[in-house]
């Protein structure tokens, strides 16, 4: 984009800011007009991205159909591919499809099934090889530091919202186990874990990737609340709540979330 054109387009942007305060709109009967004013080359493009994710559905629906009923006649190492190896398959077709214009709206659903295959695959693993191997909860730590990496690394290569939204989910099942692993009492491992998330979510909140704000927002405030409550239940201290929950409420408003509110 040429220094003309960047000139152009503030241009345009300081005039439509200009005409919304003039006519009192806001952004969110922008957001509505946009969302529901199709024209026709927005619906079939839709139908193409629902037919896009239905086939994908049904493709790897079928694929762990097909796995459940032959698993019991499967050996280890079958087991093992079937699982880690569509993983990793999932995830290297997302990154390829990243690069791709023509197929870059399939990156999400392959890196979520990849999210959600890899970890699978090396629970696998490890009950394949190591039956007997002992500590669940060390192995669950080792996993989901695995992903966290992976998840954070590939967000800092290719900027997909997935992917951190995955990291996060990853990161606070890290946390609670932790935070267990080291005996932490359970209300204040959820203020922690509950706090953590809402600061994240803060951070992500200022930057483009704020799809996902919103569903943090409402789990880190409620692990948060929750926490606090069973603290506070049956104290001499229960009525600190309501300044907890009225805190809460102006955190909502001066951050301008509904889902933080709700």
């Amino acid at each position: 984009m040429t220094s003309t054109q960047s000139k152009s387009k503030d241009s345009v942007i300081g005039d439509i800011v200009s005409l919304m305060t003039a006519h009192d709109i806001d952004i969110d009967e922008i957001s509505v007009r946009l969302t529901h004013d199709k024209t026709p080359s927005q619906q079939n493009n839709i139908v193409k991205t629902l037919l896009g994710y239905t086939g994908g559905i049904l493709v790897f629906s079928g694929i762990g159909l097909l796995i459940g009923m032959l698993w019991d006649d499967m050996s280890s190492a079958q087991r093992v591919i079937s699982t880690l190896g569509t993983g990793l398959v999932a995830f290297v077709l997302g990154i390829v499809a990243h690069k791709d214009v023509r197929f870059v709206k399939g990156a999400t659903p392959l890196l979520l099934v990849a999210g959600l295959m890899q970890p699978t695959g090396m629970f696998v693993f490890l009950g394949e090889y190591y039956p007997d191997g002992g500590d669940v909860q060390l192995a669950a730590i080792m996993i989901f530091s695995v992903m966290v990496i992976q998840m954070m690394v590939t967000f800092v290569v290719i900027r997909r919202p997935s992917l951190l939204f995955m990291a996060l989910i990853y990161w606070s099942g890290l946390t609670a186990l932790i935070m267990n692993r080291a005996d932490v009492d359970g209300e204040l491992a959820g203020m922690c874990l509950g706090l953590s998330l809402l600061l994240l979510t803060y951070q992500i909140d200022n930057s483009k990737h704020r799809a996902i704000v919103p569903f943090w927002y409402f789990v880190g405030g409620g692990i948060f609340l929750c926490s606090v409550w069973d603290m506070l239940d049956g104290t001499v201290l229960d009525m600190l709540y309501l300044a907890v929950n009225s805190f809460f409420v102006y955190l909502s408003i001066r951050l301008a979330s509904r889902s933080l509110l709700f």
